[in-house]
């Protein structure tokens, strides 16, 4: 069955072009690699360290024993209009204390898989250092986590095997520490799990040739 590769446009345009051969070694950073360096670059932001240690240190003042991470959306809604901020300071508040902790979820997670690779499957691909990939089933699926941005599809020859496993496997990515170790052994397993095959995904290594760009997505401007 072929396979086919999602790129996203604005990420090593480049190096994307029918019958280009890209080489996946452990140098190659993907667009799972480059967001995960910007989720601590966001962390250590500036605006948002200084919004977190306001909060918590008012926290502190009333004698609670809890710390933001703890906070309910609600409860977190309701403390920060107390402490007077207007409408306009509590939507943007909320909304990159939010995008930050739903990113430090996924990067514990991806950290988690990446280090039990390192610990059981050292000669398996790396999520951050592969060139993904899917079937031709498997593409509407795959398809849909580019919803609103420009793509194209190539589909694609391979040098070695891919490991064929499934995002499904992995499970919520704000599961504990020992589930999230179930789950890379899941989604690391060869024998993968009778997952059906318009879930499935590829992770691969080595010479990647480009054989066509098959399909070409532009979200619409107006």
């Amino acid at each position: 069955m072929g396979l086919y590769h999602i790129h996203t446009l604005g990420s090593h345009d480049e190096i994307y072009m029918p019958n280009n051969e890209i080489v996946v070694g452990d140098d190659f950073n993907n667009d799972l690699y480059n967001r995960l360096l910007n989720i601590y670059i966001n962390v250590s932001d500036v605006t948002f360290q200084g919004i977190i240690s306001k909060i918590n240190s008012e926290l502190q003042s009333i004698n609670s024993s809890k710390t933001i991470s703890l906070l309910t959306v609600d409860e977190l809604t309701d403390f920060i209009k107390y402490f007077g901020c207007d409408e306009k300071e509590l939507k943007a508040y909320l909304t990159l204390v939010s995008n930050v902790i739903k990113q430090q979820s996924t990067a514990a997670f991806e950290l988690a898989l990446e280090e039990y690779r390192l610990s059981h499957q050292i000669e398996g691909p790396s999520r951050f250092h592969t060139l993904f990939a899917c079937n031709e089933i498997s593409l509407p699926y795959y398809e849909s986590n580019f919803k609103g941005q420009d793509y194209d599809v190539y589909s694609i020859e391979t040098e070695n095997d891919a490991l064929m496993t499934s995002d499904i496997l992995l499970g919520s990515k704000t599961l504990p520490l020992m589930l999230r170790v179930e789950a890379s052994k899941k989604y690391y397993d060869p024998s993968f799990m009778d997952v059906p095959m318009d879930k499935a995904e590829y992770l691969t290594k080595g010479k990647v040739f480009l054989k066509e760009k098959v399909k070409e997505v532009r979200k619409r401007r107006g």
